[in-house]
């Protein structure tokens, strides 16, 4: 009879996990309806999904503790160096939650670990959708998908501040993202966030010039520099240690000006 009832019990969860994912396609379906988002982007933002990088397990050895600020997001937050992060944080303690490959499902899908409710940061940086854009994810999906991530911040940490950086334009490869991460930003900025979550475009104090990229291409490869300016990578991707310093100091600036604090 136990068994039964166990049994029973399985099914019912299994379909209730249907059900629940049925209802989040629908939604997403209807936000496409209203968007005229692709369907398809929006049920691959939606749907938590497990990481495909294996770091995440990095969380089960330590790094959930209580702290004043949470980093959440791609590489681009995993290697952010603690003291330079540190610079818009004075006198705190952060943990950087970020994981290389991350994309806005994958950090959706982190963020039902009831075990990060014990960190109760009272700012949480989100740097997220870079990723995506890589994969060609609509710019209106990734945008929908960032929010979904905000409110599930805000469920789990209702006391933090909120506070999501613009992905890079340059994404690797000159401007390639320009126009697809203005797109974004701007679909962001009129979703339903909650009130005091702050947006912050910092790709002024980040980015190489053209000439900097158009130069780079035309040496021959064999002179080549490694990359196109100091603050970028040699995979054009990410940034250097001075590229997180003028980052950090862009961030410190920026959040002084709002008076935000930690």
């Amino acid at each position: 009879m136990r068994e039964l009832i166990a049994q029973l019990g399985r099914r019912f969860l299994a379909h209730l996990g249907i059900i629940l994912a049925v209802a989040v396609i629908g939604y997403a379906t209807s936000a496409a309806a209203s968007t005229d988002c692709p369907t398809l982007d929006l049920e691959v933002v939606s749907l938590p999904a497990p990481p495909q990088a294996q770091s995440w397990k990095q969380y089960k050895a330590g790094l959930l503790h209580p702290a004043n600020v949470a980093l959440l997001g791609d590489s681009h937050a995993y290697y952010w160096p603690a003291d330079i992060f540190a610079q818009a944080f004075p006198n705190t303690q952060s943990v950087n939650l970020g994981v290389p490959g991350d994309r806005a499902q994958n950090t959706l899908w982190r963020l039902d670990d009831d075990r990060l409710r014990q960190i109760s940061p009272r700012s949480t940086v989100l740097f997220i959708g870079t990723n995506n854009l890589i994969d060609g994810t609509a710019p209106c999906a990734i945008a929908h998908g960032t929010a979904l991530i905000v409110a599930k911040v805000h469920s789990l940490w209702p006391a933090s501040r909120l506070i999501i950086i613009k992905p890079f334009r340059n994404g690797g490869f000159g401007e390639r993202f320009r126009d697809e991460v203005a797109d974004y930003w701007t679909r962001l900025a009129s979703e339903e966030l909650p009130s005091g979550t702050v947006l912050l475009d910092l790709n002024a104090a980040v980015s190489c010039s053209e000439e900097s990229y158009f130069s780079w291409y035309v040496y021959p490869e064999d002179i080549r520099p490694v990359s196109p300016c100091p603050i970028i990578t040699k995979d054009l991707g990410h940034l250097t240690g001075e590229g997180y310093r003028k980052l950090g100091n862009a961030m410190a600036a920026a959040l002084s000006s709002i008076a935000v604090s930690p």
